[in-house]
């Protein structure tokens, strides 16, 4: 047999050989499996790029709620040994708000801060605005960790708040009595007295308000425990009944200048 006859045509022969060296047909353009190569690896290239900065994003994202959670405890530490210093407001009266007065230098850092705290929820709910170094970060911050500091919002700073207000609207309306006044270990004595009553009506709103959610979900629980906050409400019940076994207060409160239902 003619060997021409079964070996393919010389022009065919090296139309493969191009594609096979090069990677690009006769017409100079790429074959078709480098071109599925290039468009997987081009496809790959972005899914990478994209990732990255999704990452990116999500690392920033995280070391500026890091940061604001840094200042807020800041934050907190100073309200706690310096809540005279700072200005208080109740602009309704289910909210408390709470704000350093120009810069301060807590801990080598110049921060202001504006923290409110929302007691329509029975989950401590605050709302958080703090600038430090030109920068602001402003927060809605919630969960039972956050119950001591509520309830020293809720107690200590909002009874001295009454207690300045009380103050002030008393002179206004110019009274020309005051109560008699007590030895200073009584008194103080008289003000924690009063101090756990305020605390009881905290927990006593909490409890309805657990009480009452599970009543509209039935079935459901309800994320504060309530059989802690009943717990809580008999152990401050029990202080006291003590107290007053003891020391036989008066029924006596500052007159209710101010409404602070959830309290």
């Amino acid at each position: 047999m003619n060997e021409s006859v079964i070996r393919s045509p010389k022009w065919l022969r090296n139309f493969v050989d191009f594609e096979i060296n090069t990677g690009n047909d006769i017409k100079g353009e790429p074959s078709k499996k480098i071109q599925k190569k290039i468009e997987s690896e081009r496809l790959k290239k972005e899914i990478e790029e994209k990732k990255a900065k999704e990452e990116k994003r999500r690392q920033e994202e995280k070391e500026e709620s890091d940061k604001f959670h840094e200042l807020f405890l800041i934050s907190i530490k100073y309200i706690y040994s310096n809540y005279q210093d700072c200005k208080i407001s109740i602009p309704d009266k289910n909210y408390l708000t709470i704000e350093s007065t120009g810069n301060l230098g807590i801990q080598g850092i110049d921060i202001t801060f504006k923290i409110t705290l929302d007691n329509n929820l029975s989950t401590p709910s605050f709302s958080v605005h703090i600038k430090y170094d030109k920068k602001d970060y402003s927060y809605k911050v919630s969960g039972l960790i956050y119950m001591q500091f509520y309830n020293f919002l809720s107690t200590i700073v909002y009874q001295h708040y009454k207690t300045q207000y009380y103050k002030t609207y008393k002179s206004k309306n110019n009274y020309k009595t005051s109560p008699k006044s007590e030895d200073p270990e009584r008194e103080n004595k008289r003000r924690r007295y009063n101090l756990l009553k305020d605390t009881k009506e905290g927990y006593k709103r909490q409890l309805e308000k657990i009480l009452d959610w599970e009543k509209k979900n039935p079935g459901q629980k309800h994320p504060d425990d309530k059989h802690i906050v009943k717990n809580q409400l008999d152990i401050v019940q029990n202080k006291i009944d003590l107290m007053n076994s003891l020391h036989h207060f008066e029924s006596h409160h500052y007159s209710n200048v101010l409404s602070w239902d959830r309290i």
